[in-house]
């Protein structure tokens, strides 16, 4: 069974199902509703699981009553946690989901901004027996040393042995340190690396970093990315079994199948 790492935000997500977006000063009644663990490692720690394989969430939880509520979804759903702060009383975040019958969304969220980890809290040990690690950039230092550490191994074995996987939901102050040593890369149209304003030139930058797969998802549109054909035959496989269930979007699927991909392309 393939075992990805997954290093990144852990939010609780309240969702609301709408006809269309409230206006300014207006109340109105959500079609559905539901309560569930977020954000973008978390997600993709989700759907890894739902794909049959082991999961390890790497994230920043605590002991807030709000934390006990993302452990008891991510246990639902076969995902296994390391807390970055097991000891942390206060509240983590909380994001509030707004999605419209078309498939667009609003949402608000203080992320991970007051939850950092320094990168000393890194343990080896925690790339034992890991086929693919995914980093979301929510947790800059420890996100950059796992992904340090895991291209450390692959040079060791002269090979790809841990394939880093980085999900860029938007630019980051120090993205730079994690996507020099990644090997996959799926953004978002809303990330855009410095002096960048294009598909294109996102591109350019990605490959100056040594990035060698890399796409973009464009909302309900086909992405586009520069990925070899074994891949993407690979990606489309998953995407089409993923892509229409529950919790699971676009992008939160290909950053998914893209950890798959190049554990699946060695068998």
């Amino acid at each position: 069974m393939p075992s990805g790492l997954f290093v990144g935000l852990a939010t609780l997500d309240l969702l609301y199902r709408l006809d269309a977006l409230p206006q300014e000063n207006q109340k109105i009644v959500a079609r559905e509703s539901a309560i569930a663990a977020g954000g973008p490692a978390t997600n993709a720690a989700v759907t890894f699981a739902h794909l049959g394989n082991s999961a390890t969430l790497l994230s920043a939880v605590g002991t807030h009553a709000i934390a006990h509520l993302i452990r008891a979804d991510l246990e639902q759903h076969h995902v296994q946690l390391i807390d970055l702060t097991p000891d942390r009383t206060d509240s983590p975040a909380v994001s509030s989901i707004l999605v419209t019958a078309s498939g667009d969304r609003s949402v608000v969220s203080i992320n991970a901004v007051q939850r950092q980890v320094n990168a000393d809290a890194l343990q080896m040990n925690w790339l034992d027996e890991v086929d693919v690690v995914l980093v979301d950039g929510h947790q800059m230092a420890i996100g950059a040393a796992i992904a340090e550490a895991a291209r450390a191994r692959s040079r060791a074995c002269g090979t790809v042995s841990i394939p880093v996987v980085v999900d860029a939901g938007s630019w980051k102050v120090g993205f730079e340190q994690i996507l020099s040593n990644a090997d996959y890369v799926v953004c978002s149209a809303n990330f855009q690396p410095p002096d960048c304003h294009t598909s294109e030139e996102t591109f350019e930058y990605l490959a100056a970093l040594g990035v060698g797969q890399m796409a973009i998802t464009q909302g309900d549109r086909r992405f586009c990315g520069a990925i070899d054909r074994q891949v993407a035959r690979l990606l489309s496989r998953q995407l089409m079994q993923l892509i229409h269930r529950q919790r699971v979007t676009s992008f939160m699927a290909l950053s998914a199948t893209f950890c798959l991909s190049p554990v699946l392309s060695r068998r």
